[in-house]
């Protein structure tokens, strides 16, 4: 992140000044082509490594689900290990 977050931020606050050039010549017109594409491979980029950082904590979050469940279905609180009712 020291790199990319403040390259994107420069790379945004050139488009911005591009953006408010009155001629937009077909320099300006590429590199602003150019800041789109890399932008949205910035993003998709960010979610898979939001995506990777979250890896351990579905792990864990299945692993206390799955140990819930066994405890509750083995106590008899839950469908899966509910006593017959007596009529």
């Amino acid at each position: 992140m020291n790199y990319y977050l403040p390259t994107t931020m420069k790379l945004l606050e050139s488009y911005r000044l591009m953006e408010k050039q009155s001629y937009q010549g077909e320099n300006i017109q590429h590199s602003r082509q150019k800041i789109e594409e890399v932008l949205d491979t910035m993003i998709h980029a960010m979610e898979g490594q939001q995506d990777k950082l979250f890896t351990y904590d579905v792990l864990d979050v299945e692993s206390d689900i799955t140990v819930l469940e066994t405890l509750m279905a083995a106590d008899g609180l839950s469908e899966k290990g509910a006593l017959p009712r007596q009529m």
